[in-house]
Formats: structure tokens, C-alpha cells, sequence
């Protein structure tokens, strides 16, 4: 399981260094790093409030909030 882990935080560590890395100016770029950075932990927030043990099994509702949350209608 450890194995999988290592591939996910060198491209997150990477998509941290690409995102501001678009953006002129070095003010902008440190707004949209600490952007992104707050996007990720809000994300993981709120992640942990939207799987309920209830759903367990399958978390079809749970995927289909992400999923919605994900495209906006919120």
C-alpha cells in the first residue's frame, strides 16, 4: 500500500510547482499557490464529512457528491 502512496505525492508536489509556475508576477504567483494550497485542505475536509459509514459498502451517494461538487452544482 506504501508503494502506491509515493507516485501520488511526487505529482501532487509537482502540480503545486506547475499551477503558479502560468502566472506573471511573483505576488500573483504566491496568491495562487496559497490558493491552491487552501483548495487542497478544504478539500480534504471536507472529503472526510462526505463519506459516512452509513454508505459504507459502495458510498454511491458519496461518490455522486463528490462527483457533483466536482463539476459545480453545488
Amino acid at each position: 500500500m506504501y508503494l502506491i502512496t509515493v507516485p501520488y505525492v511526487l505529482a501532487l508536489f509537482l502540480a503545486w510547482t506547475l499551477i503558479p509556475s502560468n502566472v506573471a508576477g511573483r505576488t500573483k504567483k504566491t496568491i495562487i499557490s496559497s490558493a491552491t494550497f487552501l483548495g487542497y485542505c478544504v478539500g480534504n475536509m471536507a472529503g472526510s464529512q462526505i463519506f459516512k459509514e452509513a454508505d459504507a459498502p459502495r458510498y454511491s451517494k458519496s461518490m455522486f457528491d463528490c462527483h457533483r461538487r466536482l463539476v459545480g452544482f453545488d
